[in-house]
């Protein structure tokens, strides 16, 4: 996301008087399918200002999630199973 971002506001200094609108609309169509740009979608941005700004937050989001992954990756043996129920076949003799 943080590469698309860069590279789409350095083509955005190379157009000459680009349509707000347009540019928004631009970069929401060339993103992945994501819940960020689902979240685009559904609440509109007026400006690239404001998809930037949503998009650097989206990214510490992303980045913090990351971390806590990281840092909290149990192994096999410490997780436990919970909720869930074992059922057991009882034989039935005629």
């Amino acid at each position: 996301m943080k590469d698309y971002l860069n590279r789409y506001c350095a083509f955005l200094v190379r157009l000459p008087t680009p349509n707000e609108e347009m540019v928004v609309a631009t970069f929401v169509k060339g993103m992945w399918a994501s819940l960020f740009s689902d979240s685009l979608i559904r609440n509109w941005a007026e400006s690239m200002a404001n998809v930037s700004e949503r998009a650097v937050a989206h990214i510490g989001v992303e980045k913090a999630v990351i971390v806590k992954h990281s840092n909290h990756s149990p192994s096999r043996e410490s997780t436990r199973r919970v909720g869930v129920t074992t059922v057991q076949r009882i034989p039935i003799h005629p």
